[in-house]
C-alpha cells in the first residue's frame, strides 16, 4: 500500500473517528438529560408520598383503632381465615370508628326525586361538555337498526351526565327505566393515531433508558398494557360482561347492587342498563338526609373491596365518588356504575396478599411475603 493510501485512508479514519464521538457525545447529552429528568420526576413523586403519607396518618389517628391481635401464635389453621364470612369480619374491625361521636341531629328524609338528581350529577365534578344530542341520537339508531322512537317509549334528548368517553341520556324501554350510554364518536380513530404516536415514544425510551437507578422498566410493556386497557374501555360490550360478572360476584350480598345490562340493546358504542339512582358516596348531608348510617356503609365498602381482591381476584379499579353511590333500600346499599376500568388478580397473588393481610393483623412479619406472579 502507498504512502498517498495510507494517508488517505488515515484521514477517512480520523472522519470516522469524529463522527463517532459526536454521536457519543450527543447520546451522553440524551442520558445526561434523562437522569435529570428521572430525577426530577422522583423528587416530584417523592414529596407528592410523603404528603400522602401524613394525611393517611392523620385520617388512620382520627378514625381507626389499632386492631387487636386476637389469633394466638403458631396457630396454622388459615383455611377457615379465607373464606369470605372471615374476611367480612375482619372488615368490620377495619372501619370501628371512635366512640362517642357526636350524634347527627335528624334530618328530612330525601325523596326518590332527589335521589334521581344525585345520579344525574354525579359525574359534575369532573363534567365535559357533551356531544350534540342529535349525534348521540344518529349512533344509537345507526348501532341498534331502528329509530329511537321505535325502540323506547321515551327517550330525553338532553344528557344527564356527560365524560371523557360518552355521555347518559334516560330512556323508558318497555315500561323499564333506563340509561343509555352513548360513545363519543370518532374515539377509536382518535387512540389509533395517539396510541401510534406513543408507541414511538415507548420504543425510544426503551432504546435510551440507561436504567443506572436499578429499576427494570419496560416502557413498552407499560404502553402495551396502557393500550390494552383504552381499548376496552371503548369497548361497551366488554364494559357490560364486567358488570355482569362483577354482579354475580354479589349476588348473596344485599347491600350491594350493580344495574342490570340489557343485551338486547347494547353494543360496542351503546350501552343500554336499568336505571338505578343513588347519592354519590361523598355527599354526607344528602346521605344524612336519607337516613342511612354511614358507619354501616364505611363497613359495607371495605367489605365489598376485601371480597373483590382476595376472594373474586376481579376488583373495580375506577372506584372514585361518581362511581359509587347510596340508595336507601334495604337500609342503604352501595351502587357501583361504570365498569370499564376493571382489575383482575391471579390466584397465587391473592394467595400472597391474604398471607400479607393476616401478617399485619396479627403483627407477625414473617407472614407478610409475596410470592412472584
Amino acid at each position: 500500500m502507498t504512502a498517498k493510501k495510507i494517508d488517505a485512508l488515515g484521514e477517512h479514519l480520523e472522519v470516522e473517528i469524529g463522527q463517532l464521538k459526536s454521536k457519543i457525545s450527543d447520546l451522553q447529552t440524551q442520558v445526561s438529560d434523562l437522569k435529570k429528568d428521572v430525577a426530577a420526576i422522583h423528587d416530584k413523586f417523592n414529596s407528592k408520598f410523603s404528603i400522602l403519607e401524613k394525611m393517611l396518618k392523620k385520617v388512620l389517628e382520627e378514625q381507626t383503632k389499632i386492631l387487636p391481635s386476637e389469633v394466638s401464635e403458631g396457630d396454622d389453621n388459615h383455611e377457615d381465615r379465607k373464606n369470605p364470612k372471615t374476611i367480612r369480619q375482619m372488615g368490620d374491625q377495619l372501619v370501628e370508628t371512635r366512640k362517642g361521636e357526636e350524634k347527627i341531629p335528624l334530618l328530612e328524609p330525601i325523596s326518590r326525586e332527589e335521589l334521581g338528581r344525585g345520579y344525574e350529577e354525579r359525574h359534575e365534578e369532573d363534567q365535559v361538555p357533551p356531544f350534540p344530542s342529535e349525534t348521540s341520537v344518529s349512533i344509537i339508531e345507526e348501532e341498534l337498526g331502528k329509530p329511537v322512537d321505535e325502540i323506547f317509549d321515551r327517550f330525553d334528548y338532553e344528557p344527564i351526565a356527560a365524560a371523557s368517553l360518552g355521555q347518559v341520556h334516560r330512556a323508558s324501554l318497555k315500561g323499564q327505566e333506563v340509561v343509555i350510554k352513548v360513545q363519543r364518536p370518532g374515539l377509536k380513530d382518535l387512540f389509533d393515531i395517539d396510541l401510534k404516536n406513543l408507541r414511538v415514544i415507548a420504543e425510544y425510551l426503551q432504546k435510551i433508558d440507561p436504567k443506572s437507578d436499578g429499576a427494570k422498566r419496560d416502557w413498552v410493556a407499560i404502553y402495551d398494557e396502557c393500550a390494552t386497557v383504552l381499548y376496552q374501555e371503548i369497548d361497551y360490550t366488554k364494559e357490560a360482561a364486567n358488570a355482569e360478572l362483577f354482579s354475580s360476584n354479589f349476588k348473596d350480598m344485599d347491600y350491594i347492587k350493580v344495574p342490570n345490562v340489557v343485551w338486547e340493546y347494547t353494543t360496542p358504542q351503546v350501552l343500554t342498563m336499568e336505571y338505578v339512582p343513588g347519592i354519590k358516596i361523598n355527599r354526607i348531608k344528602q346521605l344524612d338526609q336519607l337516613g342511612v348510617d354511614r358507619q354501616r356503609l364505611g363497613r359495607y365498602a371495605v367489605e365489598s373491596y376485601l371480597e373483590q381482591i382476595l376472594s373474586h381476584g376481579f376488583f373495580h379499579a375506577d372506584p372514585h365518588p361518581g362511581n359509587i353511590a347510596v340508595d336507601d333500600v334495604n337500609g342503604g346499599r352501595l351502587i357501583f356504575y361504570d365498569f370499564g376500568m376493571m382489575g383482575s388478580i391471579s390466584p397465587n397473588i391473592r394467595e400472597g396478599l391474604l398471607e400479607a393481610f393476616y401478617g399485619v393483623y396479627e403483627k407477625n412479619p414473617d407472614r407478610v411475603k409475596f410470592p412472584h406472579p
